[in-house]
C-alpha cells in the first residue's frame, strides 16, 4: 500500500471500560496501578500488533488509547483485552461485555471529552488532567508514545484548555463539600487565617477538611465520636483531633463549623450554639451536610449564627450542575473543532515520507553541483565557497516551499492522497511489505493460545 493511504495504514483505538458501561465493582476490577500499567504497556508492545500506546486508568474508567496498523485493526481490540486482563482480574469476557472499543474519529472525539471532563461523574471536572498526563508520561517513560498519540494527547490538552476557556463548565461547585467550604469562604469573606471544626469522620467530612486545608484555614479540628479515624483525617490535613465531649469549647473557638456525622440524631444542640455564639464579635458559620440533619433546625434563629442545611447546599449545587449542562453544546463544539485541527495536523504529518525524500534528493542535486562547481574553481577562498553554500541552500528552500506547500494541503483529501500517488511512484517509497502483517498474525496466535 502507498503512504499516500496513510490514512488507511494506522488506525486510532480506544479499548476499555467506564461509569457509563459497567459498575463500580467491576471498574475496581479493571483498576491498573502504576507497576500494572507499565507491564500493561511493555506486553502490548511486546505483540508487535500494536504501534503505540498509553494506558488511563482512573476510578471512572480503564482504557488504552493505541495506535495500531490497519493491518492488524480487526485483531487489536482483542489483543489489547487479553493484555489488560492479564494485568487485572477482570476477564476478556467481561471487557467485552461491559466494554466498548472506539476508533479513528469515535476514538479521537472520545479522548478529547474525557479530558475536557465532559465524560466525568462531575462535569467539567480538572483532576483528569493530571491523572492524563501522568499516563502520557508513564508511557513516555515506556517509549510506546510515538508522534501520533503524542500529537494526540496534546491537541486533546488543547481542547481541554479550550473548553474551560471558553465555557463555565467547570465553574461552580457540584459536590457538597466543595459547596459548603465555598459558601463558608464567602461568608467569612476568606477562610485564610481561620479556625476550622469539622465534625465527624467519613467520606463526606473527610472531603469537607481537605477542602478547607485547601483553601488554607490556620487550624482545623477534627471532633468524631471514634477516636482513631478522627486521628487519621487530623493527620492528613495536618490538623488536630477532639473528642465529641469537648465539642462545645470547639464550637465557641471555630470560626466555621462543618458537620457530617452519621448519627440518627443532631449531634449540635440549640444550647451548645447559644453559648458558642453569646458574646461573639463575628457571626459563626454553621454548615449541617449530614442526613439526618448533625444540627438541631431551632437554633436557625440565634443572634450571631449562620446555619445552613443540606438542602440548602444542595440546590446551590444543583444550579451549578444546570449551568454546566447548559454549557454542553458549546463544550462539544470546541472539541469537535479541535478535532478537525488533529485531523488536519495528522494529515500533514502523513506526507512527511515523500516531502522528506524531496528534500533528501534536492539536497543531494545541490551538493553534487556545488561539488562539481567547486572542482572547476580551485583557487575560491573560503568565505566564497561558504557564501554558495548559503546561496545554493537558500535556493532549494525557496524552490521546494511552494511544492511543500501543496503536498501537505492535498494530503487533507482523498482526492489530493490520489493525485499525489503518482509523485510517490516516482521517488519510490514504500513500507516494507508483511512485516506488519506477520506481526499481527503472531499476536493473534499469542491471544487464541492464551485464551
Amino acid at each position: 500500500m502507498s503512504s499516500a493511504a496513510a490514512g488507511l495504514r494506522e488506525r486510532i483505538l480506544v479499548v476499555g471500560l467506564s461509569r457509563e458501561t459497567a459498575p463500580v465493582h467491576i471498574r475496581e476490577r479493571a483498576s491498573l496501578d502504576t507497576p500494572a500499567a507499565r507491564e500493561l504497556l511493555r506486553a502490548l508492545r511486546a505483540t508487535g500488533a500494536v504501534d503505540e500506546a498509553v494506558a488511563l486508568s482512573t476510578c471512572n474508567r480503564t482504557e488504552v488509547y493505541a495506535v495500531v496498523p490497519a493491518r492488524c485493526a480487526q485483531d487489536a481490540p482483542n489483543i489489547i483485552r487479553e493484555a489488560l486482563s492479564c494485568q487485572t482480574s477482570v476477564s476478556r469476557e467481561e471487557l467485552v461485555q461491559l466494554g466498548y472499543v472506539r476508533s479513528e474519529a469515535d476514538a479521537i472525539e472520545h479522548l478529547f471529552g474525557v479530558v475536557a471532563g465532559l465524560n466525568s461523574t462531575v462535569l467539567g471536572e480538572p483532576e483528569i488532567v493530571a491523572q492524563v498526563r501522568a499516563a502520557v508520561a508513564l508511557a513516555v517513560a515506556e517509549e510506546t508514545v510515538a508522534a501520533l498519540l503524542r500529537g494526540l494527547f496534546a491537541h486533546a490538552a488543547t481542547a481541554g484548555r479550550r473548553v474551560r476557556a471558553g465555557t463555565t463548565i467547570s465553574r461552580g461547585a457540584t459536590s457538597v463539600s466543595a459547596v459548603a467550604v465555598d459558601m463558608a469562604a464567602a461568608l467569612l469573606d476568606d477562610l485564610r487565617g481561620r479556625r476550622a471544626l469539622v465534625v465527624g469522620a467519613g467520606k463526606v467530612a473527610s472531603a469537607a477538611a481537605t477542602r478547607v486545608a485547601d483553601a488554607g484555614a490556620r487550624e482545623i479540628v477534627i471532633a468524631n465520636r471514634s477516636r482513631t479515624p478522627a486521628l487519621a483525617l487530623a493527620r492528613r490535613i495536618g490538623g488536630e483531633a477532639a473528642p465529641l465531649d469537648r465539642l462545645s469549647d470547639e464550637l465557641a473557638a471555630a470560626d466555621v463549623v462543618l458537620c457530617a456525622t452519621g448519627a440518627p440524631v443532631p449531634v449540635v444542640s440549640r444550647r451548645m450554639l447559644a453559648a458558642a455564639t453569646h458574646g461573639r464579635d463575628r457571626c459563626l458559620i454553621v454548615l449541617d451536610l449530614a442526613v439526618p440533619r448533625d444540627v438541631d433546625p431551632t437554633a436557625h434563629d440565634l443572634p450571631g449564627l449562620v446555619l445552613r442545611d443540606i438542602d440548602e447546599i444542595q440546590r446551590i449545587a444543583a444550579a451549578h450542575l444546570d449551568e454546566r449542562r447548559r454549557e454542553l453544546p458549546q463544550a462539544w463544539s470546541i472539541v469537535r473543532a479541535e478535532a478537525r485541527r488533529f485531523a488536519d495536523w495528522r494529515m500533514s504529518l502523513a506526507a512527511e515520507p515523500v516531502l522528506r525524500e524531496l528534500r533528501r534528493r534536492a539536497e543531494d542535486v545541490r551538493r553534487r553541483e556545488l561539488e562539481r562547481m567547486i572542482a572547476r574553481s580551485p583557487g575560491l577562498t573560503d568565505a566564497e565557497l561558504d557564501r554558495l553554500d548559503v546561496i545554493t541552500t537558500s535556493l532549494v528552500r525557496k524552490l521546494l516551499h511552494e511544492p511543500t506547500r501543496q503536498i501537505r494541503d492535498a494530503w487533507r483529501t482523498p482526492e489530493g492522497r490520489a493525485r499525489l500517488d503518482a509523485l510517490e511512484e516516482l521517488f519510490a517509497i514504500r513500507e516494507r511489505p508483511d512485516a506488519q502483517t506477520q506481526a499481527c498474525a503472531a499476536a493473534r496466535t499469542l491471544t487464541v493460545v492464551s485464551a
